[in-house]
């Protein structure tokens, strides 16, 4: 890849020492709701103002940066702590911003710092609904460093209340530093595609079809699939299904639920697709269905929201107020919620998306460093 190429993509490795945010986490590939959320925040920051510069913990010479983002140099997973903590000593400025979807990386990659009593990060957003069970497998000294890690960051973030309410247990003298922020953040553009994946979907949904429910997550039991399929058993087969798996693939139970889907001729299956090739067959669906037996804030679920599709999903964990829920158990309750969706019946009230954002507590550290004036 040449100088030229690298400098369009935003890597511009001399400045990734002094900006004004630097977030710690990943972004596609692999396709996944907090990669693409933080593709999306770097674009954000850098549509605000800030400098902005991204330490990607899965690094991939095919991946494409957000424009005017600089990089760390490098591009192979082997060395990434040790180029992490090179980073972390040498970087001249700015705030910290981590995203953390497994707790014991999180710590291991960070507890080195804590010797040398810098503040390893300023910012954590913690993305896993699994957050809990998580933090209960720790060993002691985990838990001595995780708990350390939090009360020398300036800012936490949960995308939900519940895991707000959890971490704010652990740092009891100073909850008010966390904040709930679900990790939405809308698309700056429309996508306009034309890729193999969308010609494929155009195909197979032609002009006739009743409604057009799509289901997205990993090839694994988490995200239900079981429900799905029976979803696309009770329902009309006028409507028209298409399952987007990406990311992760439990084999010999992801080739079990793909062979019965592909026996459904309303059923289109697709695999990996790319966050514009996702945000693209939304806007040509009108339901999103969500059967996770857990979860954090779905990213996906949020999206849909946003481009008005009625969502249906389990209630095993809080869910936007628009989404109808039902037990996962109860398969009529289940076929009715989402009988009603594709019918058109509201659920309540649309999503919000106002309130306090990731871009505002940037601003509200740096004010209080005295890097940016107030």
């Amino acid at each position: 890849m040449d100088n030229a190429l690298l400098e369009s993509r935003g890597s511009i490795y001399s400045n990734s020492m002094n900006c004004d945010i630097n977030i710690v986490g990943t972004i596609p590939p692999p396709i996944g709701g907090v990669s693409c959320h933080v593709f999306r925040l770097c674009e954000v920051a850098g549509i605000s103002g800030f400098s902005v510069c991204l330490f990607d913990l899965r690094p991939n010479p095919e991946k494409h940066f957000p424009e005017n983002v600089h990089r760390c140099p490098g591009s192979s997973s082997l060395a990434v702590v040790g180029r992490y903590i090179l980073w972390q000593v040498f970087r001249q400025s700015g705030l910290v911003h981590a995203h953390v979807s497994r707790v014991r990386p999180f710590i291991w990659l960070n507890a080195i710092l804590l010797i040398t009593g810098r503040r390893a990060v300023d910012l954590v957003t913690f993305h896993s609904g699994a957050l809990e069970d998580d933090y209960l497998r720790l060993t002691l000294i985990e838990r001595v460093l995780f708990a350390a890690l939090l009360r020398r960051a300036r800012g936490v973030v949960c995308v939900s209340e519940r895991l707000s309410r959890f971490v704010r247990a652990l740092i009891r003298e100073t909850p008010d530093k966390v904040e709930t922020i679900p990790a939405y953040l809308p698309q700056s553009n429309a996508p306009k595609l034309q890729t193999k994946a969308t010609l494929s979907i155009e195909g197979f949904l032609g002009a006739n079809s009743k409604a057009v429910l799509i289901a997205s997550g990993y090839g694994t039991p988490l995200y239900g699939w079981e429900f799905v399929l029976r979803a696309v058993s009770g329902l009309s087969k006028d409507c028209k299904w298409i399952l987007c798996f990406y990311n992760q693939y439990a084999r010999p139970y992801y080739t079990r639920i793909r062979k019965m889907a592909e026996e459904h001729p309303n059923v289109l299956v697709l695999e990996d697709l790319s966050l514009e090739e996702f945000s693209w067959v939304l806007e040509r669906a009108s339901v999103y269905f969500r059967p996770t037996a857990t979860d954090g804030d779905s990213v996906a679920l949020r999206e849909a929201l946003s481009k008005g599709l009625k969502c249906v999903a389990s209630d095993a964990v809080p869910r936007p107020a628009s989404v109808g829920l039902f037990r996962l158990e109860d398969n009529e309750q289940m076929l009715s919620k989402l009988r009603q969706a594709v019918e058109g019946v509201p659920s309540g009230p649309a999503v919000e998306l106002g309130g306090l954002t990731v871009i505002d507590l940037y601003r509200r550290i740096l004010t209080l460093e005295g890097a940016i004036e107030a």
